[in-house]
């Protein structure tokens, strides 16, 4: 079958097109040409969208597709069409099925079936028989059928020295083993974050040293073996610190976020949303901006969506029953593009492909001619939908169902901050007293664009929501004001002086027997001490109008800390 990809971006910093918008013609599942303009052969099928970009294939390194056992939440067919719809063109499933994926038949059995799929399907091996903890299970049988890494999956290993013994038998193949990093033993019966939102819900908490904990454990069993480690769903500043910190050490660990760690924190629980359980549990509002943070600069080596299908049966129940986890594969992509717009597209392709790619020893190709065209077509402009018809998924276990993700507030933002400017400019032909209307109406208008379509994830209007939330925002408000307060000291602040000298000319000659020179020397003095003072005024205005606006921005994001995150 044959493709042609009209005007795509390349992002591939292996490929000698690099950065350049290029024709792709694919022939039977191999890049034939790439030129500036391809004539589309006869029978070839036209892929011709606007601003479309050309990666190699993403990777997801930890999902669950249930397969065998589990089959009434996902199965390797729906996972794999989920998969393919949010860009994936390879998946690391896990071994948590009935029975485990423990030994060298059941990874062949989920080779074997996965062959046809639209994306390729690694079995995770199982570090433990019967993901138990208790003994380990036949590693070295199973990298030698095709197990792609070792882990216990929503299981972790708990006991030390059986971790350090699996630490250090993959070292004799260059295995990489991952861990989920939940101590067990802390918060055993904790249902969300252990804080204040614990507190007022009346939930058990779990501790952030149940995370930190562990990862500082495993960083010394990795330390001691010499072996690697990718510690995957991060969830705390601290284990950020943890992870960079041993990098810096020379230790061969890694580690990635999901996007739900990303997207919510423990106060979007506050209406027991079931959807929100999650393991490690969603932390506080700081954990999860930490965590962005650390996605921006690059302290983060993968984005795993933790595709955790689950019945209805097992989230239609009350949050202590509830099971955790929550489907992701289709809005991975959406959801971290537009909670980070300014990563660039070498950032996020190293987020979804090529860091995994380098951590697991995948084979990949540069997007060249004659290389296997194992691409994603991605786009960083429009919106998109997940709905009940358009999922994938065996299961609907998302709370990101009927969500636009786009970035509307902002754009109404901008809209309202130009009509307000046009507003103000029409005043200037007025008198000076008229001209405060328009003032007036420029700044509310500025504090009615700051706060409205500000959403969080219920679709709840918080105030202040675009204010509060980031740097970007804050300075392009900032230089607004200053603009603002030139104008006004330019335009408005003349016209007050005036009138106070006018009037006190008044005054002067009518109670003063003084001369016509007399009073034009003192209504200039009178004119140059009161500028400073009106121009200081209307600064001092606009200032507080700033403030007061940050002021409602902040009470309201500690209230409710997330707008819709494609909203920001």
């Amino acid at each position: 079958m044959q493709f042609l990809l009209k005007k795509v971006l390349v992002a591939d910093t292996g490929s000698p097109y690099n950065g350049s918008v290029k024709d792709i013609l694919i022939i039977n599942g191999r890049i034939d040409t790439i030129n500036d303009n391809i004539k589309a052969p006869e029978h070839t099928v036209v892929v011709d969208e606007k601003e479309l970009i050309a990666s190699a294939g993403w990777i997801d390194i930890f999902a669950h597709f249930n397969d065998p056992g589990l089959e009434y939440k996902e199965t390797l067919e729906s996972g794999a069409a989920a998969a393919a719809a949010g860009g994936y063109t390879q998946v690391f499933v896990l071994p948590n099925t009935q029975p485990a994926v423990q030994n060298k038949t059941q990874v062949e059995y989920i080779i074997e079936k996965a062959k046809k799929l639209p994306a390729h399907i690694h079995p995770l091996g199982a570090i433990t028989k019967n993901i138990e903890g208790k003994e380990l299970a036949e590693m070295y049988d199973m990298q030698h059928s095709g197990a792609i890494a070792f882990t216990d999956g929503t299981q972790p290993v708990q006991a030390s020295g059986l971790l350090l013994k699996a630490l250090q038998y993959v070292k004799a193949f260059d295995g990489v083993i991952i861990q989920v990093p939940v101590d067990k033993s802390i918060g055993s019966f904790g249902l969300i974050n252990e804080g204040i939102i614990s507190t007022q819900l009346g939930l058990p908490g779990i501790p952030a040293l149940a995370e930190e904990l562990i990862i500082q454990r495993d960083l010394e069993l990795l330390k001691y073996t010499g072996s690697k480690l990718h510690i995957t769903g991060i969830s705390t500043a601290k284990s950020v610190q943890l992870v960079e910190k041993a990098k810096a050490e020379g230790l061969q660990v890694t580690c990635s976020v999901t996007p739900y760690h990303l997207m919510f924190c423990d106060e979007d629980l506050q209406e027991y949303d079931t959807n929100l359980k999650v393991n490690p549990p969603l932390r506080s509002r700081q954990d999860m901006m930490a965590l962005r943070d650390a996605v921006v600069a690059g302290k983060i080596d993968c984005i795993a969506s933790h595709h955790q299908p689950q019945n209805w049966d097992n989230k239609t129940c009350e949050f202590e029953y509830a099971k955790h986890g929550m489907i992701g594969l289709q809005t991975a992509f959406a959801a971290v593009h537009n909670l980070l717009p300014q990563l660039t597209d070498e950032a996020l392709v190293k987020l979804f492909s090529a860091n995994a790619r380098s951590i697991f020893r995948l084979q990949g190709e540069s997007i060249k001619e004659g290389a296997n065209a194992e691409l994603t077509l991605f786009s960083r402009k429009g919106t998109t939908v997940l709905t009940k018809e358009n999922n994938k998924s065996k299961s609907a276990n998302s709370p990101l169902f009927d969500k636009v993700l786009s970035v509307k507030g902002v754009i109404i933002a901008l809209i309202v901050i130009v009509l307000s400017l046009v507003t103000y400019f029409a005043g200037l032909s007025t008198n000076s007293v008229m001209k405060w209307l328009p003032t007036l109406v420029l700044i509310a208008g500025v504090i009615w664009a700051c706060i409205s379509y500000a959403k969080d994830t219920n679709g709840n209007v918080t105030f202040g929501n675009i204010f509060a939330h980031g740097f970007k925002t804050t300075a392009a408000t900032t230089a607004i004001v200053i603009v603002y307060t030139i104008l006004a000291v330019k335009f408005i602040t003349p016209g007050i002086v005036d009138i106070a000298v006018e009037e006190a000319r008044k005054g002067m000659e009518a109670k003063n027997n003084l001369s016509e020179d007399q009073i034009n020397t003192a209504m200039e003095m009178t004119r140059k001490f009161f500028l400073p003072f009106v121009a200081g005024g209307i600064l001092v205005m606009y200032l507080l109008c700033g403030v007061i606006a940050s002021l409602i921005g902040a009470a309201a994001a500690k209230k409710n800390p997330n707008p819709t995150p494609f909203e920001q």
